[in-house]
């Protein structure tokens, strides 16, 4: 039986991204494992998750709702692993072998919620286009930087917009290849950094191409010949990146992705030296900006003396800042 494309190019950047991580899916002292369920913790996913690749190439249904489930399991034995690109080329690949809608819902709420983010974040408005243009080496006013990262995050809103209009839908597919083609090659040859998310960008243009070219339908009349199931489903996608407001959703699966609107940490060791907690250079991903990890982060390094303050400026924070120490 003869596999789409769009099939082979999400294998391949799910294998990709998880070998260029490979350290993130493996029992490791250092950096600490964050379990949800201690029972998983010292368990390696990484080479039962290329299985799972290998079996979605050759049964794609069943490979691809295999290797979703194995990763939330790998997820609950490490809370470091909830990343945005994995999980979301899991998404994409269940959607193309089993559900088509699944697949566009998700893209269209990436983009939706991208965009929307940004221009709900103060933080974003204010800096985000200070450092795209700064990454670039332009120099520009300060309302001038603030004005294009504004164009930007508007620009992610109407795509998601443009894509669900048949008569834009089109256009909107190539210009969705074209934003992560533009964003893939940013970060890799312009900032150098996050090289966790390069091949996922190279999967999204595809998929926006290889998912919305296709589809002539109106939204609603596709939303009414779906299944029950995957009706909740596509809901479900459409709408939990709300639950970030309501201090439900991780930030990473609610897609704030550059936004500058989640919480974040400070470590004040006991000689004086400073850092933000963020990077995991090791591991080549970021620590989910989550306060219960940033919390277990430090239980699991922290030395007598050492100090770390948790900032959330987000309205639904039971404190907007927090200080941990180790006596």
């Amino acid at each position: 039986m003869k596999r789409p494309w769009i099939l082979w190019v999400l294998v391949a950047a799910s294998a990709s991204t998880l070998l260029l991580t490979w350290p993130l899916w493996q029992s490791r002292a250092q950096p600490p494992v964050l379990p949800a369920w201690a029972l998983l913790a010292h368990v390696d996913f990484g080479a039962t998750l290329l299985v799972t690749l290998a079996l979605t190439a050759w049964r794609p249904r069943i490979g691809a709702c295999t290797h979703a489930a194995l990763l939330a399991l790998a997820c609950v034995g490490d809370q470091c692993r909830l990343q945005p690109q994995q999980g979301s080329l899991a998404i994409l690949l269940v959607g193309v072998t089993t559900a088509p809608a699944l697949a566009r819902a998700h893209l269209i709420a990436l983009w939706c919620f991208a965009g929307a983010h940004k221009l709900l974040s103060t933080g974003y408005r204010a800096r985000g286009g200070e450092w795209l243009l700064g990454t670039l080496g332009i120099d520009a006013s300060a309302g001038i930087a603030s004005a294009i990262g504004i164009a930007a995050a508007v620009l992610e809103v109407a795509l998601a917009v443009a894509v669900v209009v048949p008569r834009t839908r089109r256009v909107a597919a190539w210009c969705g290849a074209g934003a992560h083609t533009a964003i893939a090659v940013f970060l890799i040859a312009v900032a150098e950094r996050n090289p966790a998310v390069w091949a996922w960008n190279g999967a999204l243009a595809a998929a926006s191409v290889a998912l919305f070219l296709p589809w002539r339908d109106a939204p609603i009349a596709a939303f009414r010949r779906l299944s029950i199931a995957t009706r909740a489903a596509v809901l479900v996608v459409l709408v939990s990146p709300v639950g970030f407001y309501l201090g439900l959703v991780d930030a990473f699966l609610a897609h704030c992705l550059y936004a500058d609107n989640t919480p974040r940490a400070m470590w004040i060791d006991r000689d004086g030296g400073i850092r933000r907690v963020d990077e995991l250079p090791s591991l080549r991903v970021y620590l989910p900006p989550e306060p219960r990890l940033f919390h277990a982060w430090f239980d699991a390094h922290a030395r007598p003396g050492d100090r770390m303050v948790v900032i959330d400026e987000n309205w639904w924070a039971p404190r907007r800042e927090r200080i941990h120490a180790r006596e």
